[in-house]
């Protein structure tokens, strides 16, 4: 799990942009890890800001993992993290197979 700290929502999305492939991999590789469990929900990341004394966690659900590695394949595309692409791929084909 990743967790960040920011003064405020503007300082938040620029380090989520300046991170892009870290929380990326941070994603996929939860996805990756949590295959066979039960759990319905995958706690992902947490954003803690400071100016409001505001956290928000990031969960992605069971359901919508083809969708969010079909969306990170595209960042560890243009990164270029292809065996990482190849690792995505297999597991889209695996879960749509299901």
């Amino acid at each position: 799990m990743i967790s960040l700290v920011a003064k405020n929502y503007e300082e938040f999305e620029d380090i989520v942009y300046s991170k892009t492939l870290n929380i990326s991999q941070t994603v996929v590789d939860k996805i990756l890890n949590n295959l066979e469990t039960n759990g319905r929900y995958i706690y992902i990341l947490k954003i803690q800001i400071e100016d409001n004394d505001e956290a928000i966690d990031f969960t992605i659900d069971r359901n919508n993992f083809i969708e969010v590695l079909e969306k990170n394949i595209k960042i560890q595309e243009h990164f270029e993290q292809y065996e990482c692409c190849a690792e995505i791929r297999d597991t889209i084909n695996q879960l749509k197979n299901k």
